[in-house]
């Protein structure tokens, strides 16, 4: 009887523990479930977040790219001369940084400083600017050498312009000392603002060349080396220069090879343009080198409304983006 009472005992006993066990296995699976669920909640959520972060970023990088371009067509109210000055300098300066290796954020740094070089300018006299630097009185040069810093000035509330302003400050030093605001001489000049004094000076050279501009301006710069410009840099500029200033083909109604012209109702996002977009009053929308996605569509579609501009555009052909677009 003992024996019997004791193994009814065990039996109760095992059961319960089976019962326990089950209750708890139950229990687990219910807790499994449930932040399986939570687990999922929280990914859902976070990246929800991620999304929202990303979409902030977008808007934050175009309300960026709007202001430059604001600030851009502010320079380029001066006249033509000064938009095609402003887009040759930055398209040669990129060339040759991105031929150089440099990382992808200075080259746009460069590229911005380019465009605002000559942002100081504004608000001096017009008898100032349509003189060579060289052939400045006492007077007018104290006030010309002054745009650097004010162009730096300008800029400086906008964090992300500082780099540029720092490179916008010095383009105008000169490789051995003697240029302006601060006198700095050979590395001491930020690689960026040698390459845009470079580019700056041929620029200007080749406003004042027939034929081939190319050779003409490179020959005309080439007896600043070592003066105002650094000898590194001249076989990067020989080598781009003839890319920007080609000779301009015979008019014919064809289209460069290059490129394709579009109207603004065919444009799809991923096109990059290859020719700047600016208002029939003559602001500049966008410029080349700009890969549209569906923002810059529909800002397209109001400019046309609000200011009537020009059309076709023009884009790169795909697989035809030259070398040192930034896109």
């Amino acid at each position: 009887m003992r024996s019997s009472v004791e193994s009814y005992r065990l039996s109760q006993e095992n059961r319960r523990l089976q019962e326990l066990v089950n209750q708890q296995n139950q229990e687990l699976q219910d807790w499994n479930r449930n932040l399986k669920e939570r687990v999922l909640q929280q990914t859902a959520a976070v990246r929800q977040k991620s999304e929202e972060l990303q979409e902030a970023f977008r808007h934050q990088k175009d309300a960026y790219q709007n202001m430059i371009t604001s600030l851009i067509s502010l320079v380029e109210m001066r006249g033509t001369r000064t938009r095609l000055h402003a887009e040759n300098v930055a398209r040669l300066a990129l060339q040759v940084a991105t031929e150089m290796g440099l990382a992808p954020e200075l080259r746009e740094t460069i590229r911005t400083a380019a465009l605002l070089h000559d942002i100081g300018e504004i608000g001096m006299s017009e008898r100032i600017l349509i003189k060579p630097p060289e052939s400045l009185n006492h007077e007018e040069f104290a006030e010309y050498s002054l745009h650097p810093v004010r162009a730096q000035i300008l800029i400086d509330p906008i964090e992300e312009l500082r780099p540029a302003g720092i490179l916008i400050r010095h383009h105008h030093e000169k490789f051995d000392g003697s240029g302006f605001p601060d006198g700095l001489a050979g590395d001491a000049i930020p690689l960026g603002a040698r390459i845009i004094a470079y580019a700056d000076l041929v620029d200007r050279a080749a406003r004042q060349c027939v034929g081939d501009v190319a050779e003409q301006a490179l020959q005309r710069t080439d007896i600043h080396l070592g003066k105002a410009l650094d000898p590194a840099l001249r076989g990067l500029f020989h080598k781009f220069a003839r890319y920007v200033y080609y000779p301009a083909p015979k008019q014919t109604s064809s289209v460069d090879a290059a490129e394709r012209d579009i109207r603004l109702d065919d444009l799809e996002s991923g096109m990059t343009l290859s020719r700047s977009v600016y208002s029939g009053s003559g602001l500049l929308l966008l410029h080349s080198g700009l890969k549209l996605d569906t923002r810059n569509l529909e800002a397209l579609r109001r400019y046309r409304e609000l200011d009537p501009f020009d059309e076709p555009l023009y884009v790169f052909r795909p697989g035809r983006i030259p070398a040192g677009i930034m896109v």
